[in-house]
């Protein structure tokens, strides 16, 4: 019995003995195995960890503008420092250009609750440069919105080349009441322009739009912007209706602005005919500005009561007035209001009897409204000038400035005026005529002569005019070989990407030693790929550095591919690449120096010498061939 309980003990130990070592070699092999396993995870783990700080970033830019989006309502402010925080933590060109775009987007918003004009305005101009490169044409079209009554002619007439695709792609997506943001936008642009009856058109079809809309605060803007294209067609009817339906529309929806602005508009129709009347809608006027910081309508409301008292003869008070929006002005850079008070104060130097100040002031604010492409008001100012110059005895000036003043609208003309001018006319021509004959009573004998001279000159001017007729015909024809030989090119090759090793002289290539052959095809490689050459400011210099390459070397390499210089041929791919954008119908409406400058061109005679030493031809009339071979 104690032998067999003795080999039971040993079988038990033996057992434990062998379970141990099964299990000390289990955990040996499983270390092994971890080992290994942390080893590849650690050598995997940078990849994995890159990857997840994009997604991460990405996420994390995508959350804050969802954020910066929710606080726009109520908190524009915090808006404002939420994206002020993405544009300096990350720099412009690592961000993505649609998040970009979004960010830009959102601070035009941000700025235009905050009432910040300035800031909404240069936000807009980044939103249609980023929307241009992506492209998107919507993004460009709703940075527009923000473009209403108040907003100086020199800004809005900078979004100009964008109205009718807005209007356009809108209409397309039945969204009427954009449309009629832009189409009002665009009558303000005719109406300076002095199209009047094309602005009407399109402030009546945005006044339709919003009427079924029953959207009273654009209806009562749109009816002080009719109103003011009818007063500019001397068509005071209609322009007091709109007036007048405009104050009621600005007192139902207590909107102080549209109130004001019809009360000191009434105000003006009135000035000539009654003056009470006239100074009575001014006060009004600045009672519902009363605490409140609209500076702009504060100012025309101001300026037109010093008009009034000038009229009146009150003119040290008039003048006080003019000085103070003058230095307003000049402070908030408000050029169309630096205009009007160098007008005014022109009529207090009139009144005063100085008439070389009157009409320096006068000419100043011309010149102001003439730069800034304000032509009703450059023509409002105008007839003052002409009657100072008459006054003074110039008839010479004033009919000068008649002429200008002709030019700038023959159509809105009352008969009374055409008159005026036409009495000017010959009062200046008899005067001419009068002194032409004395001088012709004291030289007679000079009359054979100066007839001889007229008619060798009349002869010149025809041989002239032959020469220059014929060099066109033979220039358009020129033209016309050009072109179907790019049509020809053009359906034998469709290139997809520039290529300047195809076309270069087999005798050159010869000639490049393999090192020369190979910069010059690095050199071809990067611009195809990084399209350096949209930079107007690109350097030799930056190139060189880009690829390691010593600046001597690079300039050898072109000359060997038959290029005198590195402008030379950075102008090549800038040319091609205008010519890819003429081709683009959807740019078709965007202006031919636009383009040049989207394909690297800085100045607008460069571009053009350039162009035309390339193909032979001028933009203007490639770009129509073009688009009729499109067609």
């Amino acid at each position: 019995m104690k032998k067999h309980l003795s080999l039971v003990k040993i079988e038990i130990a033996l057992l434990i003995t062998i379970n141990n070592i099964l299990t000390l070699r289990f955990i040996y092999f499983m270390k092994i195995s971890l080992l290994k396993v942390i080893l590849v995870l650690s050598v995997l783990n940078p990849f994995f960890s890159c990857n997840d700080n994009h997604f991460s970033e990405e996420k994390n830019i995508k959350k804050k503008l969802d954020n910066a989006n929710l606080k726009l309502e109520k908190r524009p402010d915090i808006t404002l420092n939420i994206t002020d925080t993405l544009l300096n933590l990350n720099s412009k060109d690592s961000l993505k250009k649609s998040d970009l775009l979004l960010i830009y987007q959102v601070r035009q918003k941000a700025f235009s609750k905050l009432k910040k004009l300035d800031s909404v305005l240069s936000s807009g101009e980044h939103v249609r440069d980023i929307a241009a490169n992506i492209p998107d044409s919507l993004a460009i079209a709703e940075s527009l919105l923000y473009f209403r009554g108040g907003i100086d002619f020199n800004h809005i007439k900078k979004v100009e080349p964008y109205v009718s695709s807005a209007i356009n792609l809108f209409k397309k997506l039945n969204r009427k009441y954009e449309t009629g943001v832009v189409l009002e936008l665009n009558g303000l642009l005719l109406g300076n322009k002095l199209d009047f009856i094309n602005a009407q058109k399109n402030f009546f079809e945005a006044y339709e739009i919003y009427s079924k809309l029953d959207s009273l605060n654009a209806l009562g803007k749109i009816c002080l912007n009719m109103g003011n294209n009818f007063a500019y067609g001397k068509d005071m009817k209609n322009s007091f209706f709109y007036y007048k339906k405009a104050l009621a529309i600005g007192k139902q929806i207590h909107n102080y602005k549209i109130e004001a602005n019809a009360l000191m508009n009434l105000g003006i129709n009135y000035r000539k005919t009654d003056v009470d009347t006239a100074m009575y809608y001014y006060n009004k006027a600045l009672k519902v500005l009363t605490n409140k910081s609209e500076k702009k309508i504060k100012t025309m409301v101001l300026y037109n009561m010093a008009n009034l008292e000038s009229d009146r003869g009150n003119n040290i008070i008039a003048e006080k007035i003019y000085n103070e929006i003058k230095s307003n002005a000049i402070s908030e850079k408000n050029y169309e209001s630096l205009a009007v008070a160098y007008s005014g104060l022109s009529s207090i130097a009139i009144n005063s009897g100085k008439s070389e100040e009157s009409v320096r002031y006068l000419l100043k604010s011309i010149r102001i409204a003439d730069s800034i492409g304000m032509k009703n008001l450059s023509m409002m100012l105008r007839p003052e000038l002409i009657s100072i110059y008459k006054n003074k005895g110039d008839y010479k000036k004033a009919l000068t400035v008649t002429e200008e003043l002709k030019t700038l609208s023959d159509s809105i003309f009352s008969k009374e005026k055409q008159i005026a001018i036409n009495e000017l006319d010959k009062k200046y021509k008899t005067k001419e005529k009068n002194q032409q004959i004395i001088h012709l009573k004291q030289a007679s004998s000079l009359r054979q002569n100066i007839a001889i001279v007229l008619l060798f000159l009349s002869g010149s001017l025809f041989f002239m005019w032959y020469k220059k007729n014929k060099l066109h015909k033979e220039k358009t024809a020129a033209y016309s070989v050009l072109m179907r030989k790019y049509r020809d090119e053009k359906e034998k090759k469709q290139l997809k990407e520039i290529n300047f090793s195809s076309t270069m002289n087999l005798n050159i290539k010869e000639k490049i030693d393999s090192k020369e052959l190979f910069l010059f095809n690095k050199l071809n490689d990067y611009y195809l790929e990084e399209k350096p050459y949209l930079d107007s400011k690109l350097k030799i210099e930056q190139v060189a550095k880009k690829l390691n390459i010593p600046q001597r070397n690079l300039i050898a390499a072109l000359r060997a591919g038959g290029y005198t210089s590195f402008t030379s041929y950075t102008n090549k791919f800038r040319i091609d690449e205008v010519k890819k954008l003429f081709e683009d119908p959807n740019l078709k409406h965007y202006k031919i120096e636009a383009l040049a400058l989207q394909a690297g061109f800085g100045a607008k005679q460069s571009f053009y010498n350039t162009f035309e030493k390339f193909t032979g031809v001028k933009p203007s009339y490639y770009r129509d061939e073009i688009l009729k071979t499109d067609l």
